[in-house]
């Protein structure tokens, strides 16, 4: 009874946030309240923070986000700001940030529409190329190169969901 009042209070205070988007949010309390199928660029709750699907399984009921909170700095501060945003979140691989370049027309247009920064310049990789350079992959061309880890570029955190 107390996990359903949680669920259907986490609910309410959400439902202003979804009258001209499709907001889905995920509940921390052991269980989906439905079989909900995702699209990409469907914006999602996981924990705290608020992102956009980038990702999705066969059955569209689970997947990967991207944050829509964004930061810059170094390598180093990037994977302290990635875990702070709570469990789960982390700075994404080079695949991920691809995966993302991919569909970057998609999430820019909900970025967009919602007051966010778009996705544009590059962004941190969570790994390492050497041991003073990490990968970062550019979203304006989607490829990945390597960069100097102290140097300060734009962040954004991923999870699973």
């Amino acid at each position: 009874m107390k996990k359903l009042f949680i669920v259907l209070l986490a609910l309410l205070t959400l439902s202003t946030m979804a009258s001209a988007q499709r907001v889905r949010v995920k509940v921390d309390v052991g269980k989906e309240t439905s079989e909900y199928k995702y699209s990409i660029g469907d914006i999602v709750q996981i924990g705290g923070e608020l992102g956009i699907v980038f990702s999705l399984t066969s059955d569209r009921q689970h997947g990967k986000a991207i944050s829509l909170a964004m930061t810059q700095c170094d390598w180093r501060s990037a994977h302290q700001w990635c875990s702070q945003l709570g469990w789960g979140w982390k700075l994404p691989t080079k695949n991920e940030l691809q995966v993302i370049y991919k569909h970057k027309d998609t999430i820019n247009s909900q970025l967009d529409a919602n007051g966010y920064y778009q996705f544009s310049g590059s962004y941190w990789s969570g790994e390492e190329y050497s041991n003073g350079s990490a990968w970062r992959v550019g979203m304006d061309h989607g490829s990945a190169y390597d960069f100097d880890k102290f140097f300060s570029t734009s962040v954004r955190a991923v999870s699973a969901f």
